[in-house]
């Protein structure tokens, strides 16, 4: 089946400076450059059945990116009770998509094809400054954080839709190379977002006892204008969100937990009307309990939990970005390391998730399963690291599997995807194991869908084929 390219070149040096023990300088940046398929969607017919044919042209696909961020840590410590710190980070990304997709229902055979096109900037600065006290209340002890954030931010859309493609027939789909041009810019919208925030947390200690209170107060106004219709918006938007949480730590090593988090984030970008999205907004009740014997690395975690999202951002198959209405999740986790010595590790985990569509534009999703989300998941890992006495020093090798249950296929629930099961392994070495003058130098090798299993998903109507098998290596150096 035709796709796309899929190259990238990614680069991420840090630095620290430790003039004196109480202080901190860590400098961070980041540069990526990426060209990836624009659209992998296959046919899907009304029933949900996927075939093996490719809704786009090679000649079109592409998502190109170019995104860099700078940015440091600065802390300093003036005792063991009082600390400072600061968090800066500069954020500018380009990103231009090109795809191409059936526009509406064959005609026989044949079917005819539109030309997308998406070009997206954001610039964003984003300063974080914060306190840290430890301090006692007669038997309490607390560790009180206080601090404020100040994030601006720049966003440019552009988009635009043609008709500069062949059709495409069905009963033989051929992907000729063709010349296509990109399609006449429809609607450009300039944006502009204030936002800013001040908290509080205090994580209190009493014997086995630990409370965590948390508050937030934001302040966001976004401005912006559509460069057609030469028209400008604003938006105000003041919200508080906190934390409450309490644990009991046994002696043994069993910590049971109860919280209660709500949750507020401002969103960028217009709806399909030309309306600025409303912030997302959130609320999560969780009841768990920890366990880590004391001098192992084993531990095992379980929670249930009751979250409900209003708001959520999710991207349709022909690149148009909608709002959601409210949706509510609830479900169960485990998580477990079990440390067996002699340099074998396991780790697994298991979610199950049960979702309902509590709001909705479309009232006919109103109690649907919202497409895409598999009420099982489940994962293994095994890790097996050589003996450091023998000749294989610093070797250690990996492998698990990864399973996603079925899921919907659509928000009205009327077909679903399989399940599917797959494997992934892991190869690492430390130099540094084998030579002390090579410390710091390490080589990896990653293999996802170890067995190329070919597999379709269809989340909001639209499918696209699963990630092939893909080996990825790195070779790192760290000093």
């Amino acid at each position: 089946m035709p796709g796309g390219k899929d190259n990238r070149i990614y680069v991420a040096p840090a630095v620290t400076w430790k003039p004196d023990q109480s202080t901190t300088l860590t400098i961070l940046g980041a540069y990526q450059k990426s060209k990836t398929p624009g659209s992998m969607f296959t046919y899907s017919t009304g029933t949900g059945t996927t075939t093996d044919i490719f809704t786009g042209s090679p000649s079109y696909n592409s998502l190109d990116q170019e995104q860099g961020r700078v940015g440091y840590l600065f802390e300093h410590a003036f005792n063991n009770a009082v600390a400072v710190r600061q968090k800066f980070r500069y954020v500018d990304v380009d990103a231009v998509t090109r795809y191409v997709g059936f526009l509406g229902a064959p005609v026989g055979n044949v079917v005819s094809r539109y030309t997308g096109y998406v070009h997206d900037t954001l610039q964003s600065a984003i300063m974080d400054n914060q306190v840290e006290a430890k301090l006692s209340t007669g038997p309490v002890q607390h560790t009180l954080l206080v601090g404020t954030d100040y994030t601006a931010s720049k966003f440019n859309d552009k988009q635009g839709f043609g008709f500069g493609v062949s059709p495409l027939n069905l009963a033989a789909p051929v992907y000729a190379p063709e010349s296509i041009p990109d399609p006449a810019i429809s609607s450009s919208t300039q944006q502009r977002q204030i936002q800013s925030g001040v908290y509080i947390q205090d994580q209190a200690k009493l014997d086995h006892w630990i409370l965590t209170l948390s508050g937030r107060s934001d302040w966001v106004r976004t401005t912006g204008e559509d460069q057609f219709a030469l028209t400008r918006q604003q938006q105000s938007e003041q919200a508080y969100s906190g934390r409450a949480g309490l644990t009991y730590v046994f002696d043994s090593g069993v910590a049971p937990y109860v919280a209660y988090s709500t949750s507020f984030f401002p969103n960028l970008g217009v709806d399909p009307t030309g309306a600025f999205f409303k912030p997302t907004t959130g609320k999560q009740t969780e009841i768990g309990v920890k366990y880590q014997p004391q001098g192992t690395r084993s531990f095992i975690t379980a929670a249930v939990f009751d979250l409900t999202q209003s708001g959520g951002l999710v991207t349709t198959g022909t690149g148009v970005t909608v709002q959601r209405g409210e949706i509510q999740s609830r479900g169960f986790e485990l998580q477990a390391l079990a440390s067996l010595g002699g340099g074998f590790d396991i780790t697994s985990s298991y979610t199950y998730l049960d979702m309902v569509t509590k709001q909705a534009g479309d009232s006919a999703q109103i109690g649907k399963f919202p497409s895409g989300n598999p009420p099982h998941t489940a994962t293994l890992w095994g890790n097996y690291a050589l003996p450091l006495a023998g000749p294989f020093a610093g070797l250690s090798i990996g492998g698990g599997v990864r399973y996603m249950s079925w899921s919907y296929g659509d928000d009205l629930n009327t077909f679903k995807n399989s399940s599917v099961t797959l494997v992934d392994a892991a190869l690492k070495f430390d130099f540094g194991q084998a030579a002390k003058e090579l410390k710091g130098l390490q080589f990896q090798v990653n293999a996802k869908n170890l067995f190329n299993l070919h597999y379709t998903t269809c989340q909001v109507g639209y499918c696209y084929r699963g990630a092939p098998l893909t080996v990825i290596a790195t070779l790192g150096y760290r000093w």
